[in-house]
């Protein structure tokens, strides 16, 4: 007979149990546990039913509460919380994770109640009983339950349970693909299938990708390499800038980004209509300066900084038509901004007196492309286009031709910011650009 493995240090249970519930705590009491195996711990703990020690109720959509509960074994304490909500008339549970719950306050704050979030299963109950919101996944795949470390270790009749429950592959296919794409606008296209706003990140999610690509069947990528680095989950877990989404939200637990919603154009199948008429600041990078300001029930934006809005959209700028007001000195509109910010790109100068078309390939790398003395008038709206095809530049104020160029080697790619000068009070609104979208 083959002699049984006795169980002389638990860190590999311990382990185990952390990746099986979200845990909290873990405490191992020294004593007597006797000739049982790691294997036989593990489902006696498992097949326990939690003793509740604690409910903080949160209420809201579901009528959540947060529960602290605690699993006890020959000396083993695994303590952990848990999230309650009744939804369709049925009670759900779900673990908790450890340091979420600031950013699902700033989620129930700050986000529509229709909202609908993309995040890997593991949080979807949170962000469902928590905050009201909708999660395009909240529980796993049949073809995935062999990941879930606790699951072999259930009932047979929890494990039907399980399997009854389970969430149709393709939609965690289509998270996978989100969270491993190295294309913005492939994570973007497939959110927009499930109306999701939001794509939420938690700080083991690079550590676990090797599951995400599993779902995919593709060969994971090691997190430590570039290549992870050029992946959605890679830069979001570095809270970086992202094409197309904008960061709202970051702790030390959780990134939260927001997808920039493109609308269908009559340009092209390959471009698409960004519009913004500043009901919120959720579609730009905010520097020093900048901010949303109430005028006559309108929301415009106002800066009053030498400092850059830029909106976080994806692709390439063909055309930007915009209102502006400028109150004192003058301003930049900067388009075919390019990937190392504004050290590339066009800039358009308007001022009272002055208006230029300047090129910026670098640092100190500046090629005045057009001048005039032609400028707008302060203190009153003006209607603002620029269009760029082929090699030409034009600019028109209020539907008139202010000043046009021609580059004979134009700039191909990059979005748009706009630049207050130094001393200068400027107002925008009304925002539309034709983006041509990135392969």
């Amino acid at each position: 007979m083959e002699k049984k493995k006795t169980v002389a240090g638990l860190t590999a249970i311990g382990m185990i149990l952390i990746a099986m519930g979200m845990i909290a705590t873990v405490s191992i009491f020294s004593g007597c546990i006797g000739k049982e195996t790691e294997e036989d711990i593990i489902r006696q703990m498992v097949r326990q039913t939690p003793v509740v020690i604690g409910e903080e109720k949160i209420g809201g959509e579901y009528n959540a509460s947060i529960l602290t509960v605690r699993k006890e074994y020959k000396g083993m304490n695994q303590t952990w919380q848990q999230i309650e909500y009744t939804k369709d008339g049925k009670t759900i549970k779900g673990d908790l994770p450890p340091g979420i719950r600031d950013s699902l306050d700033w989620i129930k704050q700050n986000t529509p109640k229709d909202a609908t979030i993309m995040n890997w299963w593991d949080y979807g109950d949170s962000i469902i009983g928590y905050t009201g919101r909708n999660s395009v996944i909240r529980f796993v795949s049949k073809e995935m339950l062999d990941t879930v470390a606790m699951y072999k270790y259930l009932e047979p009749e929890e494990q039907k349970k399980w399997e009854v429950a389970a969430t149709p592959h393709g939609k965690i296919k289509d998270v996978a693909t989100v969270l491993t794409t190295k294309n913005p606008r492939e994570a973007i296209e497939i959110m927009e299938k499930y109306n999701a706003s939001y794509l939420f990140i938690y700080r083991r999610d690079a550590s676990i990708s090797h599951i995400f690509f599993s779902a995919l069947g593709e060969t994971p990528i090691k997190p430590d390499t570039e290549e992870f680095r050029m992946t959605i989950i890679g830069k979001a877990s570095k809270s970086q800038e992202i094409d197309g989404f904008k960061l709202v939200y970051s702790d030390e637990n959780v990134k939260l980004y927001k997808a920039i919603t493109l609308l269908p154009s009559s340009v092209g199948a390959e471009t698409q209509t960004f519009i913004d008429s500043f009901d919120n600041g959720d579609n730009w990078y905010l520097g020093d300066g900048w901010s949303i300001v109430e005028d006559k029930g309108n929301f415009i934006l106002k800066g009053e900084k030498h400092s850059f809005a830029k909106a976080a959209i994806p692709g390439t700028v063909e055309s930007l038509e915009l209102k502006i007001k400028i109150d004192k000195g003058g301003v930049h509109l900067n388009v075919r901004v390019g990937k190392r910010g504004e050290l590339v790109r066009y800039f358009i100068g308007l001022s009272e007196g002055q208006s230029y078309i300047q090129k910026q390939l670098g640092l100190n790398e500046f090629e005045t492309l057009m001048e005039s003395r032609k400028g707008i008038p302060l203190n009153q709206w003006h209607k603002i286009k620029i269009s760029l095809k082929d090699n030409n530049i034009n600019v028109f104020t209020n539907d008139t031709l202010l000043i046009s160029a021609r580059d004979k080697n134009p700039l191909s790619e990059g979005g748009i910011s706009f630049e207050p000068l130094e001393n200068s009070f400027v107002y925008f609104d009304d925002v539309k650009a034709e983006i041509r979208l990135s392969e």
